[in-house]
């Protein structure tokens, strides 16, 4: 029996940055870690492939044993001692880096591609089994999001909105590639990605490179998944008229007081320092000629504080060239990690009507392509096939009776047209469930609309009948009891929660339903309320549109 080949977890990066060469490769390496610590360079033979391997032990007196001896009378001296390599190997023209341990710490940030695992990520993961994001919302004062889902969800639950966020991290389960931990298609492999790509890399070298080509492969030639493509939509302004005009505002803004200030800026960590961050007990923020600033979080007057002290011209350039590092001590003495002071900072700023926002260190435009998600949002509710089979409408009829021949017709279908449920905030005059029952405990939406207003009732109705349902017990076991009752009903559980909602509309006399024809108003309207349903309270949507019976 053959044994399978050796893996190992660890985080591949990509080094856009560095030339590919042993200097380029020495270059985006962080020297002052180097002097610091007992390091050692080599360079391995990787079969052809150039390489250089940086390992080596730090050591350093433990930075909790004067407080603890002060606390307990007991005289500690003890010292921490972190091992770590680093291997830097030269991939067809391009410089990667695999780290292990402390190896981590000694490439230097602002040589990686911030977006090498992400970009990985929305090509090869698979949609329905995302575990982690995180994501940033500019103009949120700093905001950023993570959720962990352990097992797993698709990634419409979430409610990401890939034109007004920006994600930074996404993890997941792989779909079947051609690394070396998962070639004989048996096993799945877990990613994680941000600026890094962290998964299952092969051992051995000619394993390593043949991985590191399979990864380089899928980023340059596949295609994003249509799911996840949106997290890639950010892109940064080339415009040299509006970036300069940026920076000048920029510029300006870092003298203003803190008050007035924290309207544009705002301090963040950068996604690809999140964990570091988490585990961090102080941080130095250097920024111009003055003795590096040690704290024990971060505040934007402390930026500003060095700022304003620079020239007019040259406060933007003074945040580019500043440093923030990160120390495991309260104290400043173990030292973890940092990058530029700028990737700390986020501005949101107006350019007439338009926005943008600073995302380590480059200008990007907010939302300059919503209408555009709203479309393919629209678009993908659009294209998919039919699962219910709804009978053509004889435009004699109105809408009630239309359900109702649709339960005549149809076995499974229950009418529920003007048929309210009183509880909870809806005791009175109540709210209308859903217009049919589905065979499947499809809550579906009957409307003939030829405009926008009547579609935004339907899409409204929707929502507020899944909201009601899945926040009030009440409403949940007075429609249940409702279903029973009727003459073709059944018995649904007192905790009933619904799985989907289907929204069947009949457009104008019988056009065909799609983007196109479909009223613009109502294509955001629709959008916005799918979204809602799907990440809150994880229903599925359907849109389905229904035939015109000829004459």
């Amino acid at each position: 029996m053959t044994s399978r080949p050796r893996t190992r977890r660890q985080t591949l990066h990509l080094l856009a940055y560095a030339e590919p060469t042993v200097e380029g490769m020495l270059e985006a390496l962080d020297d002052q870690k180097l002097v610091s610590s007992d390091y050692h360079l080599e360079f391995p033979d990787l079969g052809g492939i150039p390489a250089l391997l940086v390992h080596g032990t730090g050591t350093r007196r433990a930075g909790w044993c004067g407080e603890a001896s002060a606390t307990t009378g007991v005289a500690m001296s003890y010292t921490d001692r972190s091992a770590g390599a680093v291997l830097l190997l030269v991939v067809d023209g391009l410089v990667y880096a695999v780290s292990y341990g402390a190896g981590c710490w000694l490439i230097r940030d602002e040589f990686k591609d911030q977006r090498f695992g992400l970009r990985f990520g929305v090509r090869q993961l698979d949609s329905d089994r995302i575990r982690r994001l995180v994501h940033r919302l500019p103009g949120r004062r700093g905001r950023q999001d993570s959720i962990l889902v352990p097992g797993g969800l698709p990634i419409w639950c979430y409610g990401l909105d890939g034109y007004t966020s920006v994600v930074g991290h996404i993890g997941g389960d792989l779909r079947h590639t051609r690394l070396t931990f998962c070639l004989d298609g048996t096993r799945r492999v877990r990613i994680d990605g941000a600026a890094g790509l962290d998964t299952r890399l092969g051992v051995l070298p000619s394993d390593l490179v043949a991985d590191i080509r399979a990864i380089a492969k899928i980023c340059s030639e596949r295609a994003p998944d249509p799911l996840l493509e949106s997290i890639e939509n950010i892109f940064p302004v080339t415009d040299r008229k509006i970036t300069g005009q940026l920076d000048a505002d920029l510029d300006e803004l870092l003298t203003w007081p803190v008050a007035d200030a924290a309207g544009y800026l705002s301090p963040v960590v950068p996604m690809s320092r999140m964990d570091a961050f988490l585990s961090a007990h102080s941080l130095t923020i250097k920024i111009g000629s003055a003795h590096p600033r040690l704290v024990d979080h971060l505040d934007l007057r402390d930026f500003l504080h060095r700022t304003q002290c620079q020239k007019p011209g040259e406060r933007a350039a003074a945040l580019r060239r500043g440093e923030v590092r990160l120390f495991a001590d309260a104290d400043g003495t173990e030292f973890l990690g940092g990058s530029k002071a700028i990737n700390w900072i986020e501005a949101t700023l107006p350019v007439g009507p338009r926005r943008f926002f600073l995302l380590d260190g480059s200008w990007y435009e907010i939302a300059a392509d919503y209408l555009i998600a709203m479309r393919a949002d629209v678009e993908r509710l659009l294209t998919v096939i039919p699962s219910l089979d709804l009978p053509k409408w004889d435009l004699q009829r109105d809408e009630r009776s239309y359900n109702q021949h649709v339960q005549d017709v149809r076995p499974g279908y229950i009418c529920l047209d003007r048929d309210p449920v009183q509880a909870g905030l809806h005791e009175a005059p109540g709210f209308e469930v859903c217009d049919l029952l589905g065979p499947g405990n499809e809550l579906i939406h009957v409307k003939r609309a030829k405009g926008s207003s009547p579609l935004s009732h339907l899409f409204s109705q929707g929502l507020v009948s899944a909201q009601a349902l899945a926040t009030s017990p009440q409403a949940r076991e007075r429609f249940a009891a409702k279903v029973r009752a009727l003459p073709k009903g059944r018995n649904l559980p007192a905790d009933f929660q619904p799985k989907k909602v289907v929204f069947a509309i009949l457009l104008k006399n019988g056009a065909d339903l799609t983007p196109d024809t479909l009223f613009p108003f109502s294509q955001v309207t629709l959008a916005t309320t799918a979204r809602e349903l799907e990440s809150r309270y994880q229903i599925a949507v359907e849109v389905i549109g229904i035939e015109a019976a000829s004459a």
